[in-house]
């Protein structure tokens, strides 16, 4: 009896250690919204390009938040 009894005693006192250092005292973070880019590319969708000749690429546009 005394063995369980110094067991339950001693798994408490663990328990009551891991939850009381567990806790954070920092503040918590801000939340944020997060507005992903939106790429639009240019041109057609496969361009056919001939070995040595000029290439002009055609770009993107990259808006954030529709701006």
């Amino acid at each position: 009896m005394k063995k369980i009894l110094k067991h339950t005693r001693t798994a408490t006192l663990c328990l009551v250690a891991v939850v009381s250092f567990s806790c954070s005292e920092e503040d918590p973070i801000a939340s944020s919204v997060t507005n992903y880019p939106v790429i639009e590319i240019m041109g057609d969708d496969v361009i056919i390009v001939e070995k040595g000749q000029p290439f002009n690429d055609p770009g993107a546009i990259a808006t954030i938040d529709g701006k």
